[in-house]
């Protein structure tokens, strides 16, 4: 009897190991993967570029945009002449990764787009967590700049945004047209 109690705590234990892991590096695996689809896409959308998804994103059409879902990290972008989005509406995060998400897009902003200047937390309240960045001094022709919120008011779990965004919508029309097949 004490053997097969052994043998049964031993196997728990692995179990609950092995899963405790899998979580793990899930977690951490979501946060890295959106910096890197914020990077890819929308760092580049600050200069007028739109850089095409890969094949491996499901795309869907919306009204004035596209939207396209990755499989692997369950994250949404979205892209329109005015915006750059990458979003958790599918599948929230973990509201423990959230610091680190924040954390990892304040210093991609110092490190890639560091013409843009922290305003604050701007439109926070007790279940949204915000960040706000735009260029200073404010040029009437072109704003632009980015957001980032974390929304606990949603009721499935925490709701992440990282978002792009910019006034002039000119330079990323055609592209956008383009990547959505408009003629």
């Amino acid at each position: 009897m004490k053997t097969r109690s052994l043998a049964l705590v031993i196997c728990g234990g692995v179990a609950v190991g092995v899963l405790s892991h899998w979580l793990l590096d899930r977690s951490v695996g979501r946060v890295e993967s959106a910096l890197a689809l914020f990077q890819r896409h929308c760092v580049p959308f600050a200069g007028g570029g739109i850089v095409a998804p890969s094949s491996s994103l499901e795309r869907y059409d919306l009204t004035g945009g596209l939207m396209f879902f990755d499989p692997d990290s369950r994250f949404v972008l979205s892209l329109s002449a005015t915006h750059c989005a990458v979003s958790d509406i599918v599948d929230p995060i973990d509201p423990r990764d959230w610091p680190a998400l924040k954390q990892g897009v304040h210093e991609m902003i110092e490190r890639e787009l560091p013409v843009l200047t922290f305003q604050g937390t701007k439109g926070s309240r007790p279940q949204r967590d915000r960040a706000l960045w735009r260029e200073e001094p404010l040029m009437e022709a072109s704003l632009w700049g980015v957001s980032l919120t974390y929304d606990t008011s949603h009721p499935k779990a925490g709701l992440v945004e990282m978002r792009m965004f910019v006034s002039d919508a000119a330079p990323r029309r055609e592209a956008v047209d383009r990547l959505a097949g408009v003629p």
